[in-house]
């Protein structure tokens, strides 16, 4: 069963918890408005997939960078992080690249921050916070390490008004189904990340909706009858690994 398939059932199975699209399929609106509501409609969550293979784009970028009178000579297929660290300056290759991969989820803030306000004014819901779900079905360039960096990156971004871009977004919620996490030799688990937007939120705010998104990640890991862990490693010192390795062509 796909990625939204599957989360699309998990939302029917709760009881407090509604989809949008089946509340409004008789009705006519000039706006696109978010997925679904949890919480007696508290939260407001738009749904955002990354399924499509970035590999394309990413040979493009490494091409471009490969122009570079200091690029290394390679041939044949291998793993970015390998064609990385041939490079005299590999943090500014992997700069570059980052820099691409975030446009796409640029493009997924902005189009969920639209659709989150829209919701809030459709149904006249003033108080509630708006979230947006990542499902990274099979989009293995974006790591959670990438992906929860780009998202960060992102909450802070600002307007020419010197507002933040994305306030509507109080929180990103990010499953993995292209990665996977070992944490002994028979105990695996899909990464699941929750990143609160403090720009946009108190502290008070942000503590009531980490209990909240926290049930809700709780609820998703039985429906899905896997263990629900945590740890107290460091993300950034934790190891993901992809289901399929991003390679790059280079013949």
């Amino acid at each position: 069963m796909k990625a939204e398939d599957l989360f699309v059932q998990f939302v029917k199975s709760l009881k407090d918890a509604e989809i949008i699209d089946e509340l409004i399929s008789s009705k006519k609106i000039n706006t696109k408005i978010a997925d679904y509501f949890f919480d007696s409609r508290e939260i407001i969550c738009e749904q955002k997939i990354l399924k499509s293979d970035m590999t394309n784009k990413m040979e493009d970028e490494i091409n471009k960078v490969m122009k570079d009178k200091n690029a290394p000579i390679l041939l044949g297929k291998m793993p970015f992080d390998k064609i990385v660290e041939k490079f005299p300056n590999p943090e500014v290759v992997r700069q570059q690249v980052f820099q691409r991969l975030t446009k796409t989820i640029d493009g997924s803030f902005s189009k969920a921050n639209k659709q989150i306000l829209s919701t809030k004014k459709y149904y006249n819901l003033n108080n509630s916070k708006g979230i947006l779900l990542i499902l990274n079905e099979a989009s293995y360039w974006f790591s959670p390490h990438i992906i929860s960096y780009a998202c960060s990156s992102l909450m802070a971004k600002k307007n020419e008004r010197n507002s933040y871009r994305y306030s509507e977004i109080k929180a990103v919620w990010i499953l993995q189904y292209s990665h996977f996490i070992k944490f002994s030799e028979n105990n695996t688990s899909y990464p699941s990340t929750i990143l609160f937007n403090n720009f946009v939120m108190n502290d008070d705010e942000i503590k009531q909706m980490n209990i909240q998104l926290g049930m809700l990640e709780q609820k998703y890991a039985r429906f899905l009858e896997i263990p629900y862990m945590t740890t107290s490693r460091k993300f950034e010192e934790m190891n993901f690994t992809p289901h399929q390795m991003p390679t790059i062509d280079l013949s």
